[in-house]
């Protein structure tokens, strides 16, 4: 998926993947993350996990489209302070710092120490061969820390992404080197992710923290 794809699909509302809720899983395993200083939410869109962070500790997001980030803010009726930084717009307001722009091309310097990331729906954003320098971009932004991981499986055949299926293995696989622990793991194919039905024989949405130092 080039940026273009995610541009278009902002452009066009095509947003399946967005929800209009806190996610639930977030609240009930945001314990894991607790004491995080700065905590980094990639390829986070529109979501209202943003405010719900925010209000426990310091969020830096990251979003390709301007059209997301205004939506961010416009929904929860606030006007963000906005200033050119480089080749991003970072847009903040009270704890939440939202840089708008390339993902990759963020560095340590600029978005300041990172100690812990939430992943709703980024990984599962990128075909298999964006996934290992996705991972490689968490841990050079932040190089000790811990992770929270919501990740979709289902028979890949039965559908296309994105979301894709990223499975126990492919995460073992990405994260070999690190600590894994399988937190949850729960039937969603009634409910579907986001807003979007997806037709397929299984929907687990899956839990993980991983810690690396």
């Amino acid at each position: 998926m080039d940026q273009e794809f995610w541009l278009q699909r902002w452009e066009r509302q095509e947003l399946g993947w967005q929800q209009d809720e806190v996610n639930p899983l977030l609240q009930q395993y945001f314990p894991a993350l607790v004491g995080c200083q700065q905590l980094l939410v990639p390829l986070c869109g529109a979501s209202p996990d943003l405010w719900w962070l925010s209000e426990r500790t310091a969020v830096v997001g990251a979003e390709l489209s301007e059209l997301a980030c205004q939506m961010l803010f416009r929904d929860a009726k606030v006007q963000p302070d906005s200033q050119l930084v480089a080749e991003h717009h970072l847009h903040k307001h009270q704890q939440l710092a939202l840089w708008q722009g390339d993902f990759f091309a963020l560095n340590s310097e600029r978005i300041g120490p990172i100690d812990a990331i939430y992943d709703r729906a980024a990984l599962i954003a990128l075909p298999p061969q964006m996934r290992n320098a996705y991972v490689a971009k968490l841990r050079e932004l932040c190089p000790a820390g811990r992770l929270l991981l919501l990740s979709l499986e289902y028979p890949q055949a039965e559908k296309q992404g994105p979301p894709f299926s990223v499975d126990a293995a492919e995460v073992a696989s990405l994260f070999a080197d690190c600590q894994r622990q399988l937190l949850s793991r729960r039937d969603i194919s009634a409910q579907g992710f986001g807003r979007r039905k997806m037709k397929a024989s299984r929907l687990d949405e899956v839990v993980w923290l991983i810690q690396w130092s």
